[in-house]
């Protein structure tokens, strides 16, 4: 019993609560350690840290961060979320002696393709589906991860189809299409576990919606 309150007080030390109850940040740096993201991909897709183009920077990377909260193995608790267009921002500090698991989208040309101002009558602005989440504000490319306990402020699509595209007729309105015709990767790694200095090495598989005849 005396080891149990113990091992909470330390945890608690370390999770410190922000005025958000489902938000914390990382107080203890001695028991933190900070990693970068690497991405690789199908179809000579090499995402690489080197100074991008100014074309690249159209993209946008939708990225979960998931881990195993209570030391179980099993990571299917939130820890982060982050929408960037810069690959080389991608660094986060995580919690030692957990395992994570990092999910990622990369849409291509993301920035004209996507809509920005939140669906079904919400004020809010923002990227849509497949980077909306329900916090207000959230959704904002400001390449950074949020670190969050809510399950509400995760990208919870960037694993469907689900995406509002601007409108043809009327770029300021959007179009939903449950499996739209962009050009759409998506990758996981899981079981990760920090190390100093580490890196997460994610590879992102072209995701393709629709059908294909062979005769």
């Amino acid at each position: 019993m005396k080891k149990a309150i113990i091992s909470l007080f330390l945890l608690s030390s370390i999770l410190i609560s922000c005025s958000d109850p489902g938000q914390f940040v990382l107080a203890n740096d001695e028991e933190s350690v900070t990693v970068t993201l690497k991405l690789t991909g199908d179809y000579g897709l090499e995402v690489t840290q080197d100074p991008l183009t100014k074309t690249t920077f159209n993209d946008a990377y939708g990225i979960n961060v998931f881990w195993d909260k209570e030391g179980d193995s099993v990571t299917d608790d939130v820890f982060a979320y982050g929408l960037f267009d810069n690959v080389a921002a991608m660094s986060i500090k995580l919690l030692s002696g957990h395992k994570y698991r990092f999910a990622c989208t990369l849409i291509k040309d993301a920035k004209n393709t996507i809509y920005f101002g939140q669906a079904f009558g919400n004020a809010y602005s923002g990227y849509a589906y497949p980077f909306q989440t329900n916090v207000s504000g959230s959704t904002q490319l400001d390449n950074q991860f949020h670190i969050t306990t809510d399950d509400g402020t995760t990208l919870g699509n960037i694993g469907y189809g689900i995406t509002h595209l601007k409108s043809v007729s009327n770029p300021t309105s959007s179009n939903a299409v449950d499996y739209a015709s962009v050009n759409r990767f998506y990758g996981e790694t899981d079981q990760y576990v920090p190390v100093v200095n580490g890196t997460v090495e994610i590879y992102l598989k072209r995701v393709v919606f629709g059908a294909k005849f062979v005769y």
